[in-house]
């Protein structure tokens, strides 16, 4: 299918759909090719059609909410693209995902904690967004929030004037001036309550909106299980674990990744000894084993590991 011919199939598709789609769904969806189906979508991104999600493996597609109206594509030109600033993906992410914590949408958004919160703040105030559940840090939960007034693409933009702080909204044009929280009749000041308890909260906070998606991995099964635990599959010690998690590490963290993906990710390669997939770990252990080969597969995996391109322990050597 050409790309022209399948704009039209993948694009009503989108407009159905309120769920995020993969790249291979689409193209299975709409009997396209995933090349053809890739390129339509880098384009519909650019001019702010569709929205991928970053925190999602593999990466999912969603389209804007306000475009759904749209039966067919419309010109890029004729819908200015907003300003992708920390506080539009915010938006934009608030209005994706609906109901959130300040985690998930500080990973969704791909912004700091403080931006994250300060911006919801104003927000909160403002009646874009109602707090619907309260979290407490010696329960170990967070705050969830929910969109309560969604007025278009645009972000409102929050400005501070004196003791006031005015909120403009470019999507209908109004604009609101809040006076400072000990002069509000509701006390509407935001109280984040952070569960610090928690391995991927830290990780969160020492790591901000770099936050790798091996370094989620290895919080997370920390949160599973323990740091003891995690750093016994790992083969080191809980320190290591910890000083990973809080980037305080002076060593390689790509041997790191390595560790962590082979032991809790669920990826493999392609070995030229089976020239068939084999997993991320086995191919590790194979590699680093040092005792003499004695069977015919460890002297060919001897022969072979050194200058294999998956070898990345020569590469760092």
């Amino acid at each position: 299918m050409q790309a022209q011919p399948l704009a039209r199939p993948l694009w009503s598709l989108l407009a159905r759909k309120t769920a995020p789609m993969t790249v291979r769904d689409l193209a299975q969806a709409t009997s396209g090719r995933r090349n053809a189906v890739v390129r339509i979508l880098a384009r519909w991104e650019r001019a702010g059609f569709v929205r991928r999600l970053p925190d999602q493996k593999p990466i999912r597609i969603i389209m804007a909410p306000d475009i759904r109206k749209y039966e067919t594509p419309p010109r890029a030109d004729s819908i200015a693209p907003p300003r992708t600033t920390a506080r539009q993906r915010i938006w934009a992410s608030i209005r994706i995902l609906k109901r959130f914590d300040v985690p998930t949408l500080q990973i969704a958004a791909e912004a700091s904690r403080r931006a994250v919160e300060t911006y919801l703040n104003a927000l909160m105030r403002g009646g874009y967004v109602r707090r619907v559940t309260r979290g407490h840090h010696k329960a170990g939960s967070w705050s969830v929030y929910q969109l309560a007034l969604n007025t278009g693409r645009r972000a409102p933009a929050v400005t501070q004037r004196g003791g006031t702080t005015i909120i403009l909204d470019r999507n209908d044009g109004s604009r609101r001036e809040i006076r400072s929280e000990r002069e509000t009749s509701d006390g509407g000041k935001l109280t984040m309550f952070v569960n610090h308890g928690t391995n991927l909260a830290k990780a969160l906070a020492a790591w901000s909106s770099d936050l790798p998606d091996w370094v989620r991995l290895l919080a997370s099964a920390c949160d599973t299980t323990n740091q003891r635990t995690v750093a016994e599959r790992l083969g080191k010690s809980n320190g290591y674990v910890s000083r990973l998690i809080n980037r305080s590490y002076a060593g390689s963290y790509s041997e790191a990744e390595t560790l962590v993906r082979a032991a809790f990710g669920q990826e493999g390669v392609v070995c030229p000894a089976f020239a068939d997939t084999i997993p991320l770990a086995s191919c590790v252990r194979s590699r680093r084993r040092r005792d003499p080969p004695t069977t015919a597969i460890r002297r060919l995996y001897a022969r072979l590991c050194p200058s294999c391109p998956n070898n990345t322990d020569a590469q760092e050597g």
